[in-house]
This record gives C-alpha cells, sequence and structure tokens, in this order.
C-alpha cells in the first residue's frame, strides 16, 4: 500500500507538470526500492544485537545507493559519487566494529575463510600506494576510476562486514534486495534511454549528460554501457535462482518480464566481454542446479529453449536497430578496433609488469606510465594522448599496478572462493539427500544451495567481463558484496577456516568446528535472541563515551573524505558563474577547487590552456603577460599533483618560452626551465611528436638570446 500510495504521488506530480514524465516514473520505481529497504532492514535487524543490526542495515543502504548514485552538477558524474558514499559506508561500519569490540570486550567475528586474503590484498595495495609512482594516485585512485588504497580498505570492509552481520536466514533476503530493487532503479532508467535510442521523440531521459561518447547507447547509472552491461550481468543468475525459488504463479511471472528486460538492456549495450560473461556464469549457474534441472529436464529444457528463442528473435526482427551496428562488426579485432586495443594495452601492462614486478606502478596508476610503453601502431591509429583509463583486464590491470605479488593475492582470493563454493555446495548437497535428516532442515539447506549457486555464478560473471573491462566502484562494490555473502553462505554451511583444498571440498558433516551449521527459520531465530540477550543487558556508560567519540571521528574524516566530491563541484560550478557574468563568483569557484582537492592536476591543468589559448590572441602586452603568468603558475601547481603529467610539463615549457619573450632581465632562467620542462615531456610521452617542435622553438630562442649575448 505505500508503495502504491508513493508511485500514486509521482504520477500526480508527472501529470501536473510539476515533474517530467521520466523523472516521474523513476521516482515511483525509487519510492518504491525505498519501501522495499525499509521492509528488508526490518527483517534484518529482527533478533540482532543492536550494533550487528545497524552494520547489517548500513550494507543494504550502500547495496541500494552505490550503483544507483550520480550527480550531474559535478564533472566526473558517476564515479565520484559512488566513490564518497563508498568510503564514508565502510568509516561508518569501523566505527560501529569498535562500538562493538568495546561494548561486548570481543572482535566481531571475522573468521570466515577468507579473511586472510582480504587483508592481505589491503595491505599488498597499501604497499604497493607507497611505493609507486605517485602516491597520490595510490592513496585515491585516477580521476573518474577511484581505484586506489582508499577504495581497496572501503571493499575490504564491506566484504568483511557483510560475511559476519548476516544470518543464513538473511542473505536470501539481501540478494533478492539487491537484484530487484537496487537493479531495479538501475535497469528502469537504462529503460528511459533506450526509450531515446529507440523511439526518439520527447526525452525520458531526465538527466542532461551534455556531448556523450556513447551516442545512443545506455549506460543508465552506471556511467558506460560497458560497466552497465558487467552489472546486469550479474544479475541474471541472481533473477534465475529468484524465478526457482519462487512458490507462486505471479511472482515467477513477474521475475521473468525483469529478467526479460535485464536481458534486452544487456544485448542493446553491444558488450561483447559482459555477454560472454552471462553466458559462463548462466552455464555454472545450470552446473549448479543439476539437481533441479534433473528433477523437472522438460520444463529446464522449455525455459532455456524459450531463453534462446528471445534471443534469436530480438537479433532478428530488431538487428541492427537493437544494436546500431552489424553484428559482424562488433568482433573485429585488429587496427583499432576494441579488440585491437585492448591486445595493444595488454601487451604494454606486461611490460610494464617486468619493470615494475614486485609492486608494481602503483594502484591505478598505469594510466601515469602508459604512454612511455604504448606502441607506435597505438599512437598511429589513436594519437599519442588517447585517455587509457586501464589495462580492460583485471588480471593485467593488477599485474602492472601491484606487480606479481599483487596479481597472485587476486588469484589466491579467487580460488579460494572457489574451493569454499565447492565445499558449501558439496556440503548442502549432502544434507539434502541424508534420508535421516529432519524435513525443515532439508528445504533450508536446498535454499541455501540455490543463493550459493546464485552468489558464485554471479561471481563468475564478474571475473568474466573484468577480463575486458576496467574496473569501477560499483561493478566492484558489487563484486565484493557478493564474495562477502559466498563467505557467510559457506560459513554457515559448515565449510571450515582452512587453507586445505581437500578438507574446503570434503563434504564431511556440518559444523566445520567453528560451531556453524544450517537451521531451520525457526531455529535460527531462537538462536540469535538466545546469544544475545544476556550481552545486551551490559552497561552501556563506556560504549556510549566511545560511541560519541567514533561519531566525532567519523564527522571530522567525512569532511575530508568528501573534500574531492565537493571540489569537484565547484570546478563544475565555475563556468556557470562565468556565463552568468557573476563579478568573482568564478575565480573563487576554482579557488574552492583547488583547495578542496589540490592533488588533481586536471583542474589548474585546464584552465593553464585556457589561459595560454587566450594568450594567443592577446587584447595587449600586459594581458599577454598576465596570462602567461598565470598559466605557469597553475601549471607548475599541475606537475606538483601529478610529475608524470606529459601536458602539464609542456604547457610550462610553452608558458616559459613565452614569458621569455617579455621578461628580458629573466628570459636566460625562462629558457632553461622551458627546455627542462619540454625534455620532461618528451620522457613522459615519447611518441608525441606535438613536443618536439616546442623544443626547437626553445633551442632556437636559446641560440638567439645566446648570439645577443
Amino acid at each position: 500500500m505505500v508503495g502504491a500510495g508513493f508511485w500514486l504521488l509521482a504520477i500526480v506530480l508527472g501529470v501536473a507538470g510539476v515533474i517530467s514524465g521520466g523523472f516521474a516514473v523513476f521516482l515511483g520505481t525509487l519510492l518504491s526500492a525505498g519501501v522495499a529497504l525499509g521492509a528488508t532492514a526490518a527483517h534484518l535487524a529482527r533478533g540482532k544485537a543492536p550494533l550487528r543490526a545497524m552494520r547489517a542495515i548500513v550494507v543494504l543502504l550502500l547495496a541500494l545507493f552505490i550503483p544507483l548514485v550520480i550527480d550531474p552538477h559535478t564533472f566526473e558524474v558517476v564515479e565520484l559519487p559512488k566513490f564518497t558514499l563508498l568510503v564514508v559506508g565502510a568509516m561508518v561500519l569501523t566505527a560501529l566494529w569498535v562500538v562493538e569490540a568495546v561494548h561486548y570486550r570481543r572482535l566481531p567475528q571475522w573468521r570466515n575463510g577468507l579473511q586472510w586474503f582480504v587483508f592481505a590484498i589491503a595491505l599488498w595495495t597499501a604497499i604497493s600506494a607507497f611505493v609507486g609512482v605517485d602516491s597520490h594516485v595510490g592513496l585515491l585512485g585516477y580521476y573518474g576510476s577511484y581505484d586506489g588504497l582508499y577504495s581497496a580498505i572501503a571493499f575490504a570492509v564491506v566484504m568483511m562486514t557483510v560475511a559476519e552481520s548476516l544470518d543464513a536466514l538473511d542473505l536470501g533476503k539481501l540478494l533478492g534486495f539487491f537484484a530487484f530493487a537496487g537493479g531495479g532503479v538501475v535497469s528502469l532508467y537504462g529503460l528511459l534511454q533506450l526509450h531515446d535510442s529507440l523511439a526518439g521523440g520527447a526525452r525520458w531521459d531526465f538527466v542532461h549528460w551534455g556531448v556523450s561518447a556513447f551516442g545512443n547507447d545506455i549506460f543508465s547509472t552506471l556511467g558506460n554501457p560497458n560497466h552497465l552491461a558487467g552489472y546486469l550481468a550479474m544479475l541474471l543468475p541472481v533473477i534465475l535462482v529468484a524465478g526457482v525459488r519462487a512458490k507462486r504463479r505471479a511472482p515467477r511471472v513477474l521475475i521473468a518480464l525483469f529478467g526479460l528486460v535485464v536481458l534486452v538492456e544487456l544485448l542493446r549495450t553491444a558488450a561483447r566481454g559482459a555477454w560472454v560473461a552471462a553466458i559462463v556464469s548462466l552455464a555454472v549457474l545450470a552446473l549448479l542446479l543439476l539437481p533441479e534441472l534433473r528433477r523437472r529436464p522438460i520444463i529446464s529444457l522449455g525455459a532455456a529453449g524459450a531463453g534462446v528463442a528471445v534471443v534469436a528473435l530480438g537479433m532478428v526482427l530488431l538487428g541492427r536497430k537493437l544494436l546500431e551496428e552489424p553484428l559482424s562488426q562488433l568482433f573485429r579485432s585488429g587496427g583499432t578496433s576494441p579488440v585491437g586495443q585492448r591486445f595493444l594495452i595488454w601487451r604494454a601492462a606486461f611490460h610494464i609488469a617486468l619493470d615494475h614486478p614486485v609492486t608494481g606502478v602503483g594502484p591505478d596508476s598505469l594510466v601515469l606510465v602508459y604512454p612511455q610503453y604504448q606502441s607506435r601502431a597505438w599512437v598511429a591509429g589513436l594519437g599519442p594522448n588517447y585517455l587509457v583509463n586501464g589495462a580492460h583486464d583485471i588480471f593485467m590491470n593488477i599485474l602492472a599496478d601491484q606487480g606479481f605479488v599483487g596479481l597472485a593475492l587476486m588469484v589466491a582470493l579467487l580460488v579460494f572462493v572457489g574451493l569454499r563454493a565447492a565445499g558449501g555446495w558439496r556440503r548442502l548437497r549432502r544434507l539434502e539427500v541424508n534420508d535421516g535428516t529432519d524435513r525443515g532442515v532439508v528445504e533450508d539447506a536446498r535454499d541455501q544451495r540455490l543463493l550459493l549457486a546464485a552468489v558464485t555464478a554471479s561471481i563468475v560473471a564478474y571475473v568474466v567481463q573484468a577480463t575486458f573491462n576496467v574496473q569501477k566502484i560499483g561493478l566492484s562494490f558489487s563484486f565484493w558484496l557478493m564474495v562477502g555473502a559466498l563467505a557467510a553462505m559457506a560459513r554457515r554451511a559448515g565449510v571450515p577456516d582452512s587453507l586445505s583444498p581437500r578438507t574446503l571440498l570434503r563434504p564431511s558433516s556440518l559444523g566445520g568446528g567453528d560451531g556453524w551449521q544450517v537451521e531451520s527459520p525457526a531455529a535460527s531465530r531462537n538462536g540469535r535472541r538466545h546469544r544475545h540477550r544476556n550481552a545486551d543487558l551490559r552497561v552501556w556508560g563506556p560504549s556510549v563515551l566511545v560511541a560519541i567519540v567514533c561519531s566525532i571521528a567519523v564527522v571530522w574524516a567525512t569532511i575530508g573524505a568528501v573534500g574531492p566530491y565537493r571540489a569537484d563541484h565547484a570546478f563544475w560550478a565555475a563556468p556557470r558563474s562565468a556565463s552568468q557574468s557573476v563579478p568573482g563568483a568564478y575565480a573563487l569557484d576554482l579557488q574552492r577547487a583547488f583547495d578542496l582537492n589540490p592533488w588533481e592536476p586536471s583542474y589548474p591543468a585546464s584552465i593553464g590552456q585556457e589561459l595560454l589559448s587566450v594568450a594567443s590572441h592577446p587584447a595587449g602586452p600586459s594581458s599577454i603577460q598576465g596570462d602567461l603568468l598565470e598559466a605557469q603558475s597553475l601549471f607548475t601547481k599541475a606537475l606538483d599533483a601529478e610529475p608524470l603529467s606529459g601536458l602539464a610539463a609542456a604547457g610550462v615549457a610553452d608558458a616559459d618560452l613565452g614569458l621569455a619573450k617579455f621578461q628580458k632581465a629573466r628570459a636566460r632562467q625562462d629558457l632553461g626551465s622551458a627546455l627542462r620542462a619540454v625534455q620532461a615531456a618528451i620522457r613522459d610521452n615519447p611518441l608525441d611528436s606535438g613536443y618536439h617542435p616546442l623544443l626547437v622553438r626553445i633551442q632556437q630562442a636559446e641560440r638567439v638570446l645566446g648570439a645577443k649575448g
């Protein structure tokens, strides 16, 4: 009823013209997701200790809003809001851990079988960040990516929180909420964009994205068709298992319709890597659901055939209109095709790793050194400064960024994720077929096995699509959320905290030596109440004091964490202030952006480039010198923030060369500075032929100055 009321309110606002029709539909869906959030949060909190319940609810909030949140009033519309929310959420979770540790005088239950790999990855990321080529980028990540140490620690916190704060009965609710609430809103926004790209006419997409690099492609709130496709590929197994678990026909029909929407959008993105990911993950899901497929072979084959028929029919009927290009063009290789680009990037990433084999160049730092390793074929096809935001392969990216050690840790994590998934599946399946087991426990074990299959297939989908894609906050968060859910499921299925593959895979008795086993719903709820009844009677006085201190610390840290976000907002507002002729507002916005995020070189570099352009069409000599001095200062700030920026170094050289004509007394120093700067630019990007004419001009100016004595 509450959801229907929200929908009615959204429709009334849309009909009245208060909001656009597209936004009315989006708002109704978002408010419905909010209702689902409240109901799911109430379920997760039931029977839990307060602090543990709060952590579960924070995870639920992140599961809804991280894939969803965007802000068109920033330059980095997609990733920066997601990164900010992730970091703030992780700090809140950490504070709740600290308060609980003080209150109960023990650490939370962190032993889930994957904890050592997660801690090792976070530790190695920290080492790599501090010894890499640029510690600033290693900590925060590159602009537009944010795949640095801060996000790595936040992902680890989220994964560990999911594993320790959610019980077996909670995980089905979490997965359903992740797929149908968060995924529903993301998919609905994709449908609005799909309407605009296919039907034309009135726009349903209520966000003005400006000039989009993706034309008529759909990208929803993930910012890129490839990222949206990867997210949808992760949703598919969860949706299918939800259909298998549904007991009534009506929910199954709704789930099937939602799955069809996800499938259509996945096809529309034309993301080949995500297509492969969906196929592989569904094959893994089918393998894990063999008992169900054998039980109903005709229905299973019919459903699979219907899915294939829908895809084939859609491709035949819609064809090029859906994909915007012939299917044969999607798999071109060589040259500057997407496939050819990836091969060239992978080769460069491998050479980077050979030169930095132990710690790599630092988290998210491949983009900084790539110009030194790019091939002539790359430059000939795409130019010397074509943006490379990662290796487009999670393994090659980690290899270049964190060396062979970092790659080994990630591979080890994935191997043990697979071992724990297989061990949990075998233990649950053995419990199902045991004739002496209580019927309620058997049904609960089957339900847990279905959920485990969905999570495992979703993780497979992420890994496969990440083999062809860059790492982004929304996708990476979904991956670590699923890893935490799998760790919780395997542990509660009795998989022990062991590093022995034989022990993990053995379908032995449940419990695994750590006291956890599959329980019926009633037993699980009663057990949770019993465990926390006495603990909750402890005196809260010291805990409240610690909670106050932690709250102050979180607020203080949040102010710093949102600095990059506020800076980007101010930088976005600056040109708007200038166009509105607000006196001093433009300079004030720029200064605010620089002060809030002095690590970001693109801010001063972009303004410096504008000043150089203005100086080439001067109003007078004094105007030229003032613009050149300001440009020199800005490019120097950019170099201080990012010493490997060839473009910023070239900007310094260009400004110094211009100043040498006006500052006669300093001409020799200016030319010397210009020569050092352009040589640094050439070292950073040896194949950029645009730097060599600048070098020649500086050398000619030095010869003229020398001739004058």
